[in-house]
């Protein structure tokens, strides 16, 4: 019979491509250049600005388009986007000096700033319009959508997280599930499996210190709307946390998503809770194996 067992060398090298693709996005997310871009409205109520911190890419251009630039045409309140890593952020937060309003990030990260504001539910009326899930409600933060870890492969051998699938370096592997939509566009013949699959939401959450808390709120509210959660996932794989949302793009765009309402059901929510009490223990197992 043939061994079956796991050889470390050949996984980590299956797998090198995937941790180094997480590795790169934290690094993208975390190498915090303090750049910016902003826009501007039509210049009612004059000197009205809100900074809000993304991570830039693809995925904060199609934040610009969508969001950004509609909420200023519509308030009148100027937005500059600061693309800024999570240490250096956390570090100006527990400063009482952070250089931006609002937080655009990933829930469980949102659990380690710990000197947000507490939000006024009260001040956001979207949140109950556009039906928010109850458990991406917090104290200090609202999650706006999310993306899905699943299981990706390619049926004619050879192909990552995107770069290693395309190249046929492995034939299966943990995905973000929008790598895979988008590979899926650029017609490369890889498939995505769903049921299972991960989801670990982002949202937002108002900076402790900042200056301008009354236009984060507006913005927040604005931004959660069905509507407005549905503008981005037309132009990047962006799962809305809204259901609401996906009544509001065509067949083709709601099914191509991984939120989409057929596929829902068949995954489940990160446990935030659980990662924060044993992230050290797992990482720890994790590299003492890898290392042999």
């Amino acid at each position: 019979m043939k061994d079956t067992r796991i050889d470390r060398r050949l996984f980590l090298r299956g797998i090198g491509g995937v941790t180094a693709g997480a590795a790169a996005a934290t690094a993208l997310s975390a190498c915090g250049t303090g750049t910016s871009r902003s826009a501007r409205g039509s210049g009612k109520g004059g000197g009205k600005t809100v900074v809000v911190r993304d991570s830039g890419g693809s995925y904060g251009a199609a934040l610009q388009k969508a969001i950004y630039t509609p909420f200023a045409q519509e308030t009148g309140i100027s937005v500059k986007v600061l693309n800024l890593g999570n240490a250096p952020l956390l570090a100006q937060i527990k400063q009482g000096r952070p250089q931006c309003d609002l937080i655009n990030d990933a829930m469980v990260s949102h659990t380690k700033y710990v000197k947000q504001d507490a939000l006024d539910l009260d001040r956001l009326k979207s949140v109950k319009s556009a039906q928010i899930p109850e458990n991406q409600i917090t104290q200090h933060a609202i999650g706006h959508s999310y993306y899905g870890q699943c299981i990706a492969y390619r049926w004619d051998s050879g192909p990552l997280p995107g770069v290693l699938l395309s190249r046929q370096e492995v034939t299966m592997s943990t995905v973000w599930d929008g790598r895979i939509a988008d590979l899926q566009k650029q017609g490369v013949p890889v498939e995505r499996q769903l049921n299972g699959m991960r989801r670990q939401f982002s949202g937002y959450a108002i900076a402790k210190g900042a200056a301008n808390v009354d236009n984060a709120y507006k913005f927040m509210d604005f931004a959660l709307r069905a509507e407005s959660q549905a503008a981005p996932a037309k132009a990047f794989p962006s799962n809305p946390s809204s259901p609401l949302a996906y009544a509001k793009l065509s067949e083709d765009e709601r099914n191509a998503l991984a939120g989409a309402p057929k596929y829902y059901d068949k995954g489940f929510d990160r446990d935030v809770d659980w990662w924060l009490k044993n992230e050290s223990a797992v990482t720890k197992r994790w590299l003492e194996w890898a290392r042999g």
